[in-house]
């Protein structure tokens, strides 16, 4: 991707799926009007934190890439509706994720997520939480703060349990918690609206 990309400050959507892309330049920075950024299906192994000044963005996609880490300035994003890091090599998110307070889907599916910020509890506009296929071993309890959740994906982990306050999301209809380690569910979860799949 040339350096020049910064020119383009006008750009609302830009596109770069199926990609050999292995970087993106920190010019990127630059599109601070730039609504949609695609970069799904490429070999990137980090994104530059200028990335963070792309404070209109409404949808990051990321999914399918190599990253290892996210920088912090993920946090600035607060007008994110929509971000999809799925297939990576993440271990870790950055506690500044709880500043994307817009926020209605995070996908982290198949990385290898060893725990999950507590931070995750400020995202109360979240509807969708996809944390499958990682390595988590539990989840902070502030997840029950999420009270506009719908769809919580915890399937494929080293899970036991799930912290009671699960029971406080009243939205919630769809629980996924297939492939863990004999995972013992609260008994508060008991819903006649709730799919425990």
């Amino acid at each position: 991707m040339p350096p020049e990309i910064k020119n383009l400050i006008n750009l609302l959507q830009l596109y770069l799926y199926n990609n050999q892309l292995t970087q993106v330049p920190p010019e990127i920075g630059n599109l601070i009007n730039l609504r949609m950024l695609g970069l799904s299906n490429n070999q990137l192994t980090q994104v530059p934190p200028e990335i963070g000044n792309l404070i209109n963005l409404r949808i990051l996609n990321l999914g399918n890439n190599q990253l290892m880490r996210v920088p912090p300035e993920i946090g600035n994003l607060t007008n994110l509706s929509t971000l999809n890091l799925s297939i990576n090599q993440l271990i870790q998110m950055p506690p500044e994720i709880g500043n994307l307070t817009n926020l209605k889907s995070l996908i982290l599916r198949n990385n290898k997520l060893i725990k999950v910020p507590k931070e995750i509890g400020n995202l109360n506009s979240l509807k969708i939480l996809d944390l499958k296929d990682n390595l988590l071993t539990q989840v902070p309890p502030e997840i029950g703060n999420l009270i506009n959740l719908e769809l919580l994906y915890l399937s494929s982990n080293q899970l036991t349990q799930v912290p009671p306050e699960v029971g406080n999301l009243t939205n919630l209809r769809r629980l996924f918690l297939r492939h863990n380690q004999n995972i013992q569910i609260p008994s508060g979860l008991s819903s006649t609206t709730l799919t425990i799949i």
